[in-house]
């Protein structure tokens, strides 16, 4: 979406709802709105208790 003109909340929201109606109920998510932000890479797919642990391990040991 780089460079393309996208209409201001509520709008967008508006017109996009059927579509991520449809998007959900078939579990495709490269239609919904996922807001990730630019450091989606580092997102993990662990329980919440997992993660904790990590990133305790993490700021311990001064790992980014």
């Amino acid at each position: 979406m780089k460079d393309k003109h996208i209409l201001p909340f509520p709008i967008q929201n508006t017109l996009t709802s059927k579509l991520r109606t449809i998007a959900n109920a078939n579990k495709n998510g490269e239609y919904l709105s996922l807001w990730a932000g630019k450091e989606f890479a580092r997102a993990r797919a662990l329980s919440v208790s997992d993660l904790l642990n990590e990133l305790s391990l993490e700021m311990k040991h001064g790992i980014n």
